[in-house]
């Protein structure tokens, strides 16, 4: 139970844990051409693997592949994503292409007709507690047809 200053109006604020949001009685009927939803694409164990292989702490030997921004930490490979004109340099690729941790997962969605080819950039962004992802929209332009969201 909340008041808030000045004014007799009492707030309650109920906090409910779920496992797993159900979205489709929270989305709309209908997605977007070309949108798909694929759930629990990922295994638990690949969720630890995936997140075990991220270092934010390592000193990075790839410049400009990890930068702070205002409301998250990101790191970039095989092509910086640059914020200033929402698209890629495609003359400067990043060394090292994609992680390897990424190559079952990739492999993964191929086999399955998810995408139709091998992505060649990636963006990791990092949210702290309280940070949430602001109303945005991709920016589909600087890439080919496919973007995954995982």
């Amino acid at each position: 139970e909340l008041i808030l200053d000045n004014s007799s109006l009492k707030v309650v604020l109920y906090f409910s844990y779920v496992e797993k949001v159900p979205w489709k009685e929270m989305c709309p009927s209908v997605l977007p051409p070309g949108l798909r939803v694929i759930e629990e694409l990922v295994s638990p164990e690949e969720e630890k693997m995936l997140l075990e292989n991220i270092n934010w702490t390592e000193d990075e030997v790839i410049p400009h592949a990890q930068k702070s921004l205002k409301h998250r930490r990101v790191k970039h490979f095989g092509y910086e994503f640059r914020y200033d004109n929402n698209n890629v340099d495609r003359d400067r690729p990043l060394p090292g292409g994609l992680p390897d941790f990424c190559t079952t997962i990739l492999a993964k969605c191929l086999k399955m007709g998810y995408i139709n080819q091998k992505p060649d950039q990636l963006t990791i962004n990092q949210y702290e507690p309280g940070q949430g992802i602001p109303p945005h929209i991709d920016t589909h332009s600087a890439f080919e047809d496919e973007i995954i969201s995982l």
